[in-house]
């Protein structure tokens, strides 16, 4: 695809106006890209998970702990949910090129890498890895679409 230009003024505003679209373009995929990692992250709760990427699957909850949901009135065997306070809190934010995707709740640090008394149950690495290829493919795609056409359409975000 080639454009031709019939002046300076002409090219620079037809620039100026790509830019413009480039950056909300960039930001629409970003936000739906946040969207999907946080969606799949939120996911992880309650069900164990098998290893992916450098992430280990998680280990089974031990007796005790599965005693001390019961008596607190939580199901049995559902690692990381309780009563949701903790996938709730994570959350997603879109700004500055940037996803951030993260929990103001020290406990997810713990279940992220784990403690000495307790194995690592990562949500928030092994649902980025997950959504890599997706994510990569959706972004890329929206920003090129936006460079050749000067637009996209909501749905091949």
């Amino acid at each position: 695809m080639s454009k031709t230009f019939k002046s300076f003024v002409e090219a620079g505003d037809f620039f100026s106006r790509a830019a413009l679209v480039q950056e909300r373009v960039g930001q629409a995929a970003l936000e739906k890209a946040g969207k999907a990692i946080l969606e799949k992250a939120q996911g992880k709760f309650g069900h164990y998970q098998r290893a992916t990427g450098e992430w280990a699957r998680w280990m089974p909850l031990t007796q005790y702990t599965r005693d001390e949901r019961v008596g607190l009135g939580y199901s049995e065997d559902e690692p990381l949910l309780r009563s949701g306070e903790l996938r709730d809190s994570v959350t997603l934010s879109t700004e500055h090129g940037r996803i951030v995707i993260g929990s103001a709740d020290i406990r997810m640090i713990w279940h992220e890498f784990g403690t000495t008394h307790m194995p690592p149950r990562a949500v928030l690495g092994p649902a980025l890895y997950e959504m890599r290829n997706k994510v990569i493919k959706s972004i890329s795609h929206a920003i090129i679409e936006s460079s050749m056409y000067g637009f996209v359409k909501e749905e091949d975000l």
